[in-house]
């Protein structure tokens, strides 16, 4: 998607890729919108926002690390990869109706689904 490229170029992150913030045009061509969360230049910043936005199932694992405080990862780690995974989910769940993987408390929790 040119969005992605645009926002990679000017070294933003956008950090809440999902469904919802892929619109089609009158051309059915997709653009990416709502970049409330996204983020450039983290350095020196501090707070939640510096480490943590966007949607828990579309997150990368690289966004999940930077806010997990036992991890060393920081946020200025975080590159356009991150949106190639969450681009992949969301395509994943248009091509399968569902997301790549199962969430229940049983699971997050620690125990075996039943």
């Amino acid at each position: 998607m040119p969005g992605f490229d645009y926002a990679n170029d000017k070294g933003i992150l956008h950090r809440d890729v999902k469904p919802a913030n892929i619109l089609l045009s009158a051309e059915a061509i997709p653009k990416l919108v709502d970049l409330t969360v996204s983020c450039s230049g983290l350095n020196g910043r501090a707070g939640a926002a510096a480490h943590f936005g966007g949607s828990l199932a579309y997150m990368s694992p690289e966004q999940l690390q930077v806010a997990d405080p036992t991890d060393r990862s920081e946020a200025d780690e975080l590159d356009g990869r991150s949106h190639l995974n969450s681009l992949g989910i969301v395509l994943w769940e248009l091509w399968q109706g569902k997301r790549p993987w199962l969430c229940t408390m049983s699971l997050r929790i620690g125990r075996k689904p039943s």
